[in-house]
């Protein structure tokens, strides 16, 4: 554990940083019962990135990548530490990274885990109509930036609606049998 590790640690919680599927508070507490949303944060030199095929989602999955010109808005929570390793499981494939994120309301800036794809040797690739649709809720349920649901929605997708076996209301009415 680094020091900047133990920055998103505060007591018996610490601060996560969610971008993809995990900004629907549905999804996030699914497996994390006890995430509260925190507010919504931003992080200045990094990009939202779609990589690999995951089967779960049929598609690719989100990552974030440094990109000293880029902003990527997101929603923050405090996790029990109790649930670390939760966590940590349900982003299998990815590592654990700490970083700074702006509270966009009250402009605090707090250290928060997230997570990278892990894969040396990703490739680029579309998200699913299903993930998409997931991400986008979120973002939209947390009242991100306009113009970032904009760049959000405007993602291209694999428009893959298969059976996600995540259950989620969001995809109910969608999902094809």
């Amino acid at each position: 554990m680094t020091g900047t590790e133990d920055k998103a640690v505060n007591g018996d919680i610490f601060y996560y940083f969610a971008y993809g599927s995990n900004m629907l508070d549905e999804r996030m507490k699914l497996m994390n019962k006890t995430a509260k949303y925190f507010g919504n944060g931003e992080v200045l030199g990094y990009k939202l990135a779609f990589y690999d095929h995951s089967d779960t989602w049929h598609g690719a999955t989100a990552s974030i990548e440094e990109n000293p010109d880029s902003i990527i808005y997101g929603c923050i929570y405090s996790v029990s530490r109790e649930e670390e390793a939760i966590l940590d499981q349900q982003e299998k494939g990815y590592h654990r990274i700490t970083i700074p994120v702006r509270n966009i309301k009250t402009k605090q800036v707090l250290y928060c885990r997230s997570y990278q794809i892990s894969n040396p040797n990703k490739k680029e690739n579309l998200p699913s109509s299903a993930y998409k649709i997931v991400f986008t809720t979120g973002a939209i349920m947390h009242k991100l930036p306009e113009k970032y649901l904009e760049y959000l929605l405007d993602i291209k997708d694999n428009g893959e609606l298969d059976k996600i076996n995540i259950p989620l209301k969001c995809l109910i009415d969608i999902q094809l049998p």
